[in-house]
């Protein structure tokens, strides 16, 4: 496989200080970033009063911004693939790891085509073995860039799947596919493009 890369434009407005919501604002940042819109009509897209931005809530606000004419299209379902797995690996069920490279290919294909990924992420990693903890996400993050690259080991290299994020704390930053899905919990994504 050849090394590749594609980037769009747009970022995650940066987190405002102070914050308008007591435990960020993540949610207005990526969707004003998104949209070219500022974090006040971005949470008054999805609400009728700043708050945090659910799941479902982010789906509406880009429904009503396509509405608006500021996105061009939306894609509101998250994929899930089930393929054919050995039984030996399917201990806990059909996990993120296991998607995680179709989960990169889809996401690849709609970066290609314009659109970018809003994620809810775990901000901090989580613990890398299973556990009796429930995980959950805590904060958004705008997908704006993929890349493969071959990275050098002692007896050859290895390919590594790599998406660029956009985050209102953090800055831009790439990420491994593999451990953003397992660490961060970052599969469950919407897509958007922008109107111009």
């Amino acid at each position: 496989m050849h090394e590749f890369e594609v980037i769009l434009p747009r970022s995650a407005l940066p987190q405002p200080k102070p914050n308008i919501v007591l435990h960020g604002d993540c949610g207005a940042c990526v969707l004003g970033g998104l949209a070219n819109i500022t974090h006040m009509v971005a949470y008054l897209t999805a609400h009728a009063v700043p708050c945090a931005f659910s799941f479902d809530d982010m789906a509406q606000a880009l429904a009503s911004l396509q509405d608006e004419r500021l996105l061009d299209r939306v894609v509101e379902d998250s994929p899930c693939w089930i393929q054919p797995l050995h039984q030996a690996h399917c201990g806990f069920g059909f996990t993120s790891l296991s998607q995680a490279p179709m989960w990169y290919d889809y996401v690849r294909l709609a970066l290609d085509a314009g659109y970018y990924g809003l994620c809810t992420i775990s901000y901090d990693p989580v613990a890398t073995k299973p556990s009796d903890t429930y995980f959950s996400t805590n904060h958004w993050v705008l997908i704006k860039g993929c890349r493969f690259r071959w990275v050098p080991m002692d007896l050859g290299r290895r390919g590594v799947e790599e998406i660029l994020v956009s985050c209102s704390n953090k800055g831009d930053y790439w990420i491994a596919v593999r451990e953003f899905a397992r660490l961060h919990g970052g599969m469950n994504i919407l897509l958007a493009r922008p109107a111009h």
